[in-house]
């Protein structure tokens, strides 16, 4: 049905496809907010530990630069770093003291990009990500309910057992909200005033995107998201957008690494995306079930409405890769100040969206019947409605775009690690430790790997003085882990004990976490 009435509305559209598309155009764009399962999330986090926690006989992690001090003392007290000493030197302070030697403290995972409040249980969510060290996450869609919540009752979210909220943006920019320029700087208004940290924007066109982003320079609120593939990364980012997400999506980044790039965005220029025709409000209001029906596949996996022109184009960057042009292409980008957020966990469960190893993986137990049930009826889709040779050509486009990341990694392109978890087969907590080892399959090195998700996502969000760092004065969200982080990127995942907002939580509570967030 999909592909059949594609004539009607041209590229990229069709009868159903066209009315849901713009909101998630290929790449991770949320359901709308369960407004009631967030009602209370908003007030001000207060530490609960009234005495100091004293940590004895630690390694520090310095991720700037790799260095490890050797057996410290660190007191941490009203939710912050106090102190930092050798162990050596130190003796009969008080508090709750923490024997541990041999341990490496590292600062809290940050998830620079997630869905979670958009999840049917939020508070699970959250819980589930703390158990596996992300103390931090930038929210990717908000609601207007949601933000104006915040507002009203504060800057963070209200429970010790969950991340920190960082960031978050508004209502999801598309071309069916913003086409001209007058409507652009009504929009980035409109934001502003409900409090958005940033604008999130999606399928938008060249000239939609543009406006945007001047009007939200012009205000000094930052713009994120998918960047249109007839739009060059050095004209996004001279007029100001903050990071680009999922590479692009899909041909966006990686066509800069191809030798057909000038000829490949000419095409896509030439045959527009044409935006979704003006429907009577009788016939949305008829089909709305249906539409919502092929929105939460889309959430799913965006790639089972690929048309046969997505392919061909991915097909085309695939014999045409150049990695010296590849080279030039990322040290371009390390002058600039937009971010990459390639999301390559994200990528890949929709590369390869109808894999056994998902359907029977031991994290489902944390997934709900409901969703788990909607995740295999869109693999079993993405299973019959594809043919072999675009599955193939979708797994060789993700290798591609894995070996890209290792050269932006390689040229010192800023990036930041996220999971965009709220599609299929991402868990959370969970997915974004999967991000670290695909990070690491594709070569980048621990220590960036680290970088990507601690003092890379501070800086990024200008939060430098206050976390991303093990530093007197830095909020106390850390990660003890059991090996060094420096030695391989699975060290990652031996997570020892957690602190957030300065209270502790050992391994024995962290499992507590996970159980109680299990389905089944």
């Amino acid at each position: 049905m999909i592909f059949r009435l594609s004539s009607l509305f041209g590229r990229h559209t069709t009868f159903i496809f066209v009315l849901v598309l713009p909101v998630l155009h290929l790449a991770g764009c949320s359901r709308p907010t369960p407004d009631a399962n967030t009602a209370q999330m908003f007030s001000n986090v207060q530490n609960s530990n009234s005495t100091s926690l004293v940590l004895e006989r630690i390694n520090v992690v310095d991720v700037r630069n790799g260095s490890v001090l050797e057996e410290q003392t660190v007191v941490i007290a009203g939710g912050s770093i106090r102190s930092i000493q050798p162990s050596h030197t130190v003796s009969g302070l008080k508090g709750q003291r923490i024997d541990a030697d041999g341990k490496y403290l590292i600062p809290g995972f940050n998830d620079m990009h997630a869905h979670v409040l958009s999840s049917e249980d939020p508070e699970r969510s959250l819980s589930l990500m703390l158990a596996h060290g992300v103390t931090g996450f930038r929210q990717m869609s908000a609601s207007e309910s949601l933000l104006q919540q915040r507002l009203r009752n504060g800057r963070y979210l209200s429970k010790n057992q969950a991340p920190d909220l960082l960031a978050m943006s508004g209502p999801i920019v598309t071309r069916l909200t913003v086409r001209t320029k007058q409507q652009a700087l009504q929009e980035v208004e409109r934001q502003e005033a409900l409090g958005a940290d940033f604008i999130k924007v999606v399928d938008s066109s060249p000239e939609s995107l543009v406006a945007l982003l001047k009007a939200a320079k012009a205000r000094s609120i930052p713009v994120a998201g998918h960047l249109p593939e007839s739009v060059n990364e050095t004209l996004a980012a001279n007029i100001g957008m903050k990071s680009i997400e999922h590479l692009g999506p899909r041909s966006s980044v990686v066509m800069g690494c191809s030798n057909l790039e000038e000829a490949l965005r000419e095409k896509i220029a030439n045959n527009p995306h044409s935006g979704p025709p003006e429907l009577p409000a009788w016939l949305a209001s008829l089909i709305k079930p249906l539409t919502d029906r092929m929105f939460r596949k889309i959430v799913v996996n965006p790639y089972i409405v690929s048309t046969p022109t997505d392919f061909d184009i991915m097909n085309r960057i695939l014999t045409s890769f150049d990695e010296q042009k590849c080279v030039q292409f990322a040290q371009q980008l390390a002058l600039q100040d937009t971010w990459q957020v390639p999301t390559l966990v994200r990528i890949r469960t929709m590369s390869y969206g109808g894999d056994a190893d998902y359907r029977s993986s031991p994290d489902l137990r944390f997934v709900s019947s409901e969703t788990l049930a909607s995740w295999n009826s869109v693999a079993d889709e993405f299973t019959s409605e594809l043919s072999s040779e675009q599955r193939a050509t979708l797994e060789q486009f993700f290798e591609l775009q894995a070996i890209i990341t290792a050269i932006l990694a390689e040229q010192g392109v800023k990036m930041l690690a996220g999971s965009d978890v709220g599609g299929g087969w991402l868990v959370p907590g969970i997915s974004l430790h999967e991000e670290f080892d695909l990070l690491d399959a594709a070569g980048v090195q621990p220590l960036r790997v680290l970088k990507m998700a601690t003092a890379d996502a501070a800086a990024f969000l200008e939060l430098g003085d206050e976390l991303g760092l093990v530093e007197v004065g830095k909020r106390a969200n850390l990660v003890l882990l059991d090996r060094n982080p420096l030695q391989r990127v699975s060290n990652l995942h031996g997570v020892h004990a957690v602190i957030r907002a300065g209270n502790y939580y050992d391994r024995d509570e962290l499992q507590r976490l996970k159980v109680s967030a299990q389905y089944r």
